[in-house]
């Protein structure tokens, strides 16, 4: 995706890592909406001043924690490529405050 609003590369990103955790959350066949707030904005932000490019997965879920695993890539990841190395950094959907905080590996 590409526009000239500098504002949307950290929206989409915060819509992303948003829909990941919760597609962690309805992974069964009977499984009740979850309400998933996104980020803040700095949180994308810090993330996307650390390097345009990240892939993610989900690491852990819990009934209160979603944490998606994320890694930095140097250049736009395509299925075709190889699986990305380990996780840069986490971030964590606490569900009970509704709210996300960053693994500290990110500066």
């Amino acid at each position: 995706m590409e526009s000239t609003d500098p504002g949307v590369p950290g929206a989409l990103l915060g819509r992303l890592l948003a829909r990941l955790a919760g597609s962690a959350l309805t992974d069964t066949d009977d499984a009740l909406p979850v309400p998933v707030p996104e980020p803040d904005p700095a949180l994308a932000d810090r993330l996307l001043a650390a390097g345009p490019h990240w892939a993610g997965t989900v690491a852990a879920v819990s009934a209160t924690e979603v944490t998606p695993a994320l890694t930095a890539l140097p250049r736009r990841w395509k299925p075709s490529d190889p699986a990305p190395a380990g996780p840069g950094c986490t971030v964590t959907l606490d569900l009970a405050h509704g709210r996300w905080r960053l693994g500290p590996q990110v500066r």
